[in-house]
């Protein structure tokens, strides 16, 4: 390279010539570029938007076909509860209708059967049972005030499968009764409806591990261990205040309507039926102070109301809403001796409260009622006249000795 002012040959890299001191222009960085010109900057790329765009759109339509997806699966899973809740409720109805208590056991959960053999020792096929026995009946005797559905009413009616049934949410007193009752059980529910049948007839339903329950099929089956329970302990409480002669306990075994109809009867007051009946268990005792009861019993038979006389089954035209026989073999333990017997007692229903009807048929006989058999036979459907105290307590209360009563017949 020559110095462009001298002409002089210059070295490589010299920024200044030897001789005459110019300047030596230098090299521009782009090869393209001529000595001494200006550098120009490069062009700038232009970013390209599209891709973003389409990953945006992409992105928009995947999260909208998804949730379409959900909506349509929501709406599908929604239809094939009600669908769900529509048939189990109609299957509750029908074998109400149709008295079939085997068929409504087969409808309760799991854990339902766990409750109820801890609280009242009573079996899966104990409740059909005791369901199909009540359901038998006239269905009128049980209406407990927490079952929501009052299901113990009405249900015998015909039900007709093909009516239109309405599914309403819970009122907050209606779900607060299921959520007690489920949680006595040890059951959670995730939901709650009310179907209304026709005639207004409703059941409480409740979704339980995704299946769909009757909680007033639950508590009736409930109020069914919880009445024969009752039942039992009544009995035990019989047998020992005979044994002890507890005149307090046999009087409250009897309805205050009793009294003043045994007085039109017999003409013995309420303190002198008490006096005659301590009369007649003079010398009863066998086992001396009674120490335990023990009971095996078999299902209650319920009585329908075709089998009830008009209004009445009683005694002395008692009115009487509902009847229940419990057949029972029995060990009395005492302190001197153990006697077994069997017998079947009975229950009357008389203005909603339940009684034994042997404590009446006892007073009675204290009181002389049956002296005049002719009188008496086949009243209400039920031989009077055949009836005697030592007899029907039980098998074998008939073979005492001659002198039983006496001070030394304390014993057989």
């Amino acid at each position: 390279m020559n110095c462009t002012r001298c002409g002089r040959l210059l070295p490589d890299g010299v920024r200044f010539c030897p001789d005459c001191g110019s300047a030596v222009p230098q090299m521009a960085a782009n090869p393209g570029q001529l000595y001494g010109a200006p550098v120009l900057a490069a062009p700038k790329k232009k970013k390209k938007v599209w891709p973003w765009v389409l990953g945006i759109l992409l992105i928009v339509m995947v999260a909208l076909i998804t949730g379409i997806v959900l909506l349509f699966r929501m709406i599908f899973q929604s239809v094939n509860s009600q669908g769900e809740l529509m048939q189990a409720a109609s299957q509750n109805a029908q074998a109400l209708s149709s008295q079939n208590g085997t068929a409504l056991a087969g409808m309760m959960p799991e854990g339902y059967w766990d409750y109820l053999d801890e609280t009242y020792g009573v079996s899966r096929e104990t409740s059909k049972n005791q369901l199909n026995s009540y359901l038998g009946s006239s269905s009128l005797y049980l209406e407990t005030e927490q079952t929501p559905a009052k299901v113990g009413f009405s249900w015998v009616a015909s039900y007709d499968s093909r009516a239109q049934l309405q599914s309403d949410s819970c009122t907050k007193q209606e779900q607060r009764q299921c959520e007690k009752a489920l949680s006595r059980f040890g059951l959670e529910a995730q939901e709650y409806r009310v179907i209304t049948f026709q005639d207004d007839r409703v059941l409480s339903m409740a979704k339980i591990d995704g299946r769909w329950y009757s909680v007033d099929v639950m508590l009736l089956e409930e109020e069914l261990c919880r009445m024969q329970a009752s039942f039992l302990d009544e009995i035990k409480s019989y047998i020992t205040a005979l044994e002890e002669s507890d005149i307090d306990t046999l009087h409250a075994m009897a309805p205050e309507d009793f009294w003043p109809l045994l007085e039109d009867y017999t003409s013995d007051t309420e303190s002198e039926a008490d006096t005659a009946l301590e009369s007649l268990l003079e010398g009863y005792n066998v086992v001396g102070n009674v120490q335990d009861v023990s009971l095996d019993w078999e299902d209650p038979v319920w009585y329908t109301q075709e089998e009830l006389t008009v209004d009445t089954y009683a005694l002395f035209d008692l009115p009487a809403e509902g009847y229940v026989d419990i057949s029972c073999n029995y060990t009395i333990t005492g302190d001197k001796d153990t006697y077994d017997g069997e017998y079947t007692y009975s229950f009357v229903l008389v203005e909603g409260t339940w009684y034994l009807y042997d404590a009446m048929l006892d007073y009675a006989e204290a009181c002389g009622y049956f002296d005049d058999a002719s009188d008496y036979e086949d009243y209400g459907d039920f031989d009077y006249g055949d009836y005697d105290f030592f007899d029907d307590y039980g098998e074998g209360y008939g073979d005492y000795p001659d002198d039983f009563g006496s001070e030394d017949g304390q014993t057989i």
